[in-house]
């Protein structure tokens, strides 16, 4: 059972690389186990199709995977101070999005733009749908609380994710340095936080 599931996460891990060097269509079944080095009707065992292999990808890496692994409790403790909780989870979020597999997957997302497969579809916007609802509701409670400006949450939402998305994109191609990405982050959350903190 140990090595089957390891033999999963090998064809995945290195279908995720290819898919992320040449493109999902460009990426054929033959590429992939030519790379792992064993005959095409082995990786049949475990996916029934490079279409199975990609769903299995974009469940194992969508954006969703960020409420479980950084909206942590002791995050959330901090909501009544919005600014502290803006810092914290930008900063996480460079975090998780610096993990060599997550950025594979980003590299992958921004080569492809849009692949629609079946019920699939695997777009920039779609990367970022689950991250903005995360948000809305973040900004709606903060809000209700009136620890912020009555402003529209989606108003809000767009503006912070958009810059942090933005400098991810530059932070993949510049390859930023630790120190300057913060600093990029800190300027961005001086600037939200101005925009929304109650008169």
């Amino acid at each position: 059972m140990t090595q089957l599931k390891d033999t999963k996460e090998k064809i995945l891990k290195t279908s995720l690389t290819l898919f992320a060097e040449k493109g999902y269509h460009a990426a054929s079944v033959r590429n992939i186990t030519s790379k792992l080095g064993f005959r095409e009707s082995a990786l049949y065992n475990h996916f029934s199709s490079k279409e199975s292999i990609l769903e299995a990808l974009c469940e194992k890496y969508k954006s969703g995977r960020i409420n479980k692994v950084i909206l942590t409790d002791d995050l959330l403790d901090e909501l009544s101070r919005p600014e502290k909780f803006l810092e914290i989870f930008a900063k996480r979020l460079f975090e998780f999005w610096s993990d060599e597999e997550e950025k594979l997957f980003f590299q992958f997302v921004l080569k492809e733009i849009e692949i629609n497969l079946n019920q699939l579809t695997i777009s920039i916007n779609s990367y970022l749908d689950e991250l903005r609802s995360i948000w809305w509701m973040i900004f709606d409670e903060m809000k209700k609380l009136k620890i912020i400006k009555n402003i529209d949450p989606q108003i809000i939402t767009d503006e912070y994710i958009s810059r942090l998305f933005m400098l991810r994109i530059e932070f993949t191609i510049k390859k930023y340095s630790k120190d300057e990405l913060i600093k990029k982050i800190d300027g961005h959350i001086n600037f939200i936080w101005n925009a929304i903190k109650p008169d």
